[in-house]
């Protein structure tokens, strides 16, 4: 069945994700912003990954606080604050992006999204290059689960109004959401650009269609 709608990831997608080194420098920044022991706070972090990408951040801050000892609500307030900054740093469209998304829509594709997020980045999201661009944007956070769950791919088919097989979707094959969308029948392609130093659960041993920049999208749908 010929493709009528394409669905991205964000990170590593879209966007530049942080490198793994630039991301342990992050969590050290959070830790000291709350002054909590960053082997501690690394641990903890990880603990709550779930959690992070399924509810409020406010909650599930407050719980990895709790879990490292701390409690003094300006540092917490100064740390969350430090997470958006950062989110909102990084949300910047790769430089194919947009002009491919434009191709895409001038096509007659529809156009979606999914992001395992917390709850920073919708709002961000909205005020970002890409508001105007995609007729969906789903977010973990908002919808309480979180890719690979098929429920997620469902709905995104749903609002964009086609059955799952007759959509395509890119992403760099994180939390296995690759597996996700062909799981439900969505045709999967993994991005790798050159410069992703992620090696990802779901990327290992991935056969399917692999391409290195967002362009390259449009010579496969």
């Amino acid at each position: 069945m010929s493709p009528r709608a394409v669905v991205f990831d964000l990170f590593g997608t879209l966007i530049d994700d942080s490198t793994p080194g630039e991301y342990e420098v992050f969590v050290r920044r959070l830790a000291d912003r709350l002054g909590a022991a960053p082997e501690d706070f690394a641990t903890a972090w990880a603990q709550h990954d779930v959690a992070r990408y399924t509810g409020p951040i406010d909650a599930c801050f407050a719980a990895i606080c709790t879990d490292v000892g701390v409690s003094d609500p300006q540092r917490i307030a100064g740390a969350l604050e430090l997470r958006r900054e950062n989110l909102q740093r990084i949300l910047v469209p790769r430089p194919d992006a947009l002009a491919t998304m434009r191709t895409l829509r001038e096509r007659g594709f529809a156009l979606g999204m999914i992001s395992n997020a917390s709850s920073e980045l919708a709002p961000l999201w909205a005020e970002s290059a890409f508001a105007d661009v995609f007729d969906v944007a789903l977010f973990s956070a908002d919808e309480r689960m979180m890719k690979p769950d098929s429920r997620l791919y469902r709905r995104m088919a749903q609002l964009l109004q086609v059955e799952p097989d007759e959509c395509v979707f890119v992403g760099d094959g994180a939390y296995r959401e690759l597996q996700g969308a062909e799981a439900v029948g969505m045709r999967a392609i993994l991005i790798r650009a050159p410069h992703d130093e992620w090696e990802h659960e779901g990327t290992i041993g991935w056969t399917g269609p692999r391409i290195t920049s967002l362009t390259e999208v449009l010579a496969l749908v």
